[in-house]
This record gives C-alpha cells, structure tokens and sequence, in this order.
C-alpha cells in the first residue's frame, strides 16, 4: 500500500499565505535552497506529534492549489497504473537530483496528485 508522505501547497503570494497558516493554524515554515529549478519554497511544519508535513511553493500552475505526493516503490509501474485505470499524466516524470522522482498525475475525477519515487541516483 501506497502512503500519501507530504503536500505541495501553491500561492500566488507565499508571503501572505505563509501569514494565514501561522496565525490561522499555527505553522511554521523554513525557506530551503533551491530545489531542481522550483525557485522559492518553503517546509512547512505542522505540529509535532506525527502527521504531514508540506511544502509551500509560488504558483505556476494556475490549477495548483493542494496536491497531496504519495510515495511509491516505482514511478514509471505507478503512472501505468494510473493509465492503465483511467487517470491522466499532468507532469511526465522527472528528477530532484540525489532525492527523488516525481510525477504528477490526474485521477479518474479530475484531482491532481504526486507520484514520488526516493532515489539517491535520481539525476
């Protein structure tokens, strides 16, 4: 079984929505280096007991809003699976170099989510 391990949360104004989540929800964010060419993100901490934690990013997509990445043992098995079922490929797969694999994908109703394959050869 596939788990969903964090979420991408888009803004058109990070700052301002950085704003919202501390004092609507009380979490904090940590601005980290560029990743890949994503430009400006931030982790996002939600408590401390376990749970999920995200990732804050500007807005490229206007269709971005909160797509939750599910961790899966094979990317390229899990997009055919996703075709093979009558979901989509938004974003073909590709590399956070000496991380991960991602991929994002459209189900069966028409919501985005990530596909994330940890893979310290990614390049």
């Amino acid at each position: 079984m596939c788990r969903i391990i964090y979420f991408e949360l888009y803004a058109d104004d990070p700052e301002r929505a950085r704003a919202f989540y501390r004092k609507t929800l009380g979490w904090s964010f940590e601005e980290v280096e560029e990743v890949g060419g994503a430009g400006e993100i931030w982790r996002i901490t939600t408590g401390d007991s376990p749970g999920l934690g995200g990732f804050l990013m500007r807005r490229g997509n206007p269709r971005a809003t909160i797509w939750n990445v599910v961790d899966v043992p094979s990317i390229d098995e899990a997009v055919r699976q996703v075709l093979e079922n009558g979901g989509k490929e938004v974003t073909p797969k590709f590399a956070i170099p000496g991380v991960e694999f991602l991929a994002y994908c459209q189900d069966s109703e028409g919501n985005v989510f990530g596909l994330r394959e940890a893979n310290p050869r990614a390049a």
